[in-house]
C-alpha cells in the first residue's frame, strides 16, 4: 500500500521466497536456501526450491518454516561462516516442528558459493542430482564446531496472544520465563 516498513510484522515472520510453490508440488523435497537468486537457478533447472528473504543474519521463525512440515527438506547453505550458521539454527528450528533436514555439503564451493554458483559451474543434470542424494540428514551434532552460539532476543520473543496461559495476566506467562530483579535485602525472597 506504500507505506513504509513491514506494517508491524517481524523480518523472522517473512514467508519463504516461493512458498506459493509447494501448493502446486505437494509431494516433491524441498530445497532451502539463502535468498531468492538460489532458489531460482534451482527453480528454473527443475527443482522445487525456496530461499529465505531475512538474510543470514535473522533466522525465519517457526510459523514461516511451517509449511515444510511433512516434507523432505534439504538445506544447501552458502559456502560462508554466516550462510552456515544461518541453516543450522533453521535446522534446529525444523527439528523443533518434527522435521529432520538434510544438509547438502559442496566440497568445492567458493568462498560464499551457494546453489547459483554450482548450476553456474556444474550445470543442471546429473552433477545437480548426485549433490542432493548425497545430502546427509542434519543432527545437532552435525554442527561439531564447538562454537557458542547466541540468538538474539528478538528471535525468541513470541507476541502475546490469547494462546498464552497467564498465571498473573500479562505478567508471569505459566511455563514462561520471569525474572524479578530488586535491590538486596528488600523481601524479593517473600
Amino acid at each position: 500500500d506504500g507505506t513504509p516498513g513491514l506494517g508491524g510484522l517481524r523480518t523472522a515472520d517473512l514467508p519463504l521466497y516461493g512458498v506459493g510453490y509447494l501448493a502446486t508440488r505437494p509431494l516433491d523435497r524441498v530445497i532451502l536456501t539463502e535468498g531468492e537468486k538460489p532458489a531460482e537457478f534451482l527453480h528454473n533447472a527443475g527443482m522445487l526450491a525456496l530461499g529465505t528473504v531475512t538474510g543470514a543474519g535473522v533466522t525465519p521463525s517457526v510459523e514461516a518454516l511451517r509449511p515444510l512440515v511433512g516434507r523432505d527438506v534439504i538445506l544447501w547453505p552458502d559456502n560462508d561462516d554466516p550462510g552456515r550458521g544461518h541453516m543450522q539454527r533453521i535446522a534446529e528450528r525444523l527439528q523443533e516442528l518434527g522435521v529432520t533436514p538434510r544438509w547438502i555439503d559442496w566440497p568445492a564451493a567458493p568462498p560464499g558459493g551457494d546453489a547459483a554458483d554450482f548450476l553456474d559451474t556444474e550445470g543442471p543434470g546429473v552433477a545437480l542430482d548426485r549433490i542432493i542424494a548425497d545430502a546427509k540428514p542434519w543432527t545437532p551434532s552435525a554442527r561439531g564446531d564447538g562454537a557458542l552460539r547466541f540468538t538474539p532476543l528478538g528471535d525468541l520473543l513470541a507476541e502475546p496472544n490469547e494462546h498464552v496461559d497467564w498465571l498473573v495476566q500479562g505478567r508471569l506467562p505459566t511455563g514462561g520465563l520471569s525474572l524479578l530483579a530488586g535491590k538486596p535485602k528488600v523481601g524479593k525472597s517473600m
